[in-house]
């Protein structure tokens, strides 16, 4: 698989220098998805957030974090937090699609951005926010049969939800969910 039918099979960047609506009950959150290659196939990088944090600790997200103000719009959001995250210095990505945006239950309404690199720099992790790096095979995730669609009560609702597990890593909800849209668009 090659970058080119990546960046075709995917949505396009709709809207570079989108803004979310402040009005909105949900917080304006963005994410990057990162495509690189660890030798000669694609990866995405994933982080598992600190075990210290006071939301979502412990679990595996892309890189990304909440709209602040100061953010020209929410692809600065995304690639400002990635660069404080990991290190990872925006000039070294190429952004080139999105995906829908993904409200959650949790309180956010997450937009998230594709972007590639060929050469992955050494990145540095924030330690007060990321605990570690994953680059998991794109061709794993590209599995149906590893996307397993399940179903938990959350204040007494049902919800379904998707649960990858790679290397006895949970990877489930919203990062999952926007996993399984960008496979569904490259297959």
């Amino acid at each position: 698989m090659n970058i080119e039918s990546i960046t075709k099979a995917v949505p396009k960047l709709i809207n570079p220098i989108a803004m979310p609506d402040l009005t909105d009950p949900l917080k304006a959150s963005a994410v990057l998805i990162i495509l690189h290659k660890i030798e000669q196939k694609w990866h995405i990088l994933l982080t598992k957030r600190a075990e210290h944090l006071s939301s979502h600790a412990g679990q595996i997200s892309f890189p990304g974090g909440r709209y602040e103000t100061h953010d020209e719009h929410l692809l600065d959001t995304a690639l400002r937090e990635t660069e404080e995250e990991i290190g990872l210095d925006r000039n070294h990505l190429q952004v080139f699609g999105q995906l829908e945006e993904h409200p959650t239950m949790t309180g956010y309404r997450i937009f998230p951005y594709i972007a590639y690199t060929i050469d992955l720099p050494e990145l540095t992790i924030d330690k007060e926010e990321v605990d570690e790096i994953l680059n998991v095979p794109l061709s794993f995730l590209m599995e149906s049969r590893n996307q397993q669609l399940e179903t938990a009560l959350y204040q007494k609702k049902k919800y379904d939800y998707y649960k990858i597990i790679w290397n006895n890593k949970n990877i489930w909800g919203a990062t999952a969910r926007m996993i399984v849209e960008l496979t569904n668009h490259i297959r």
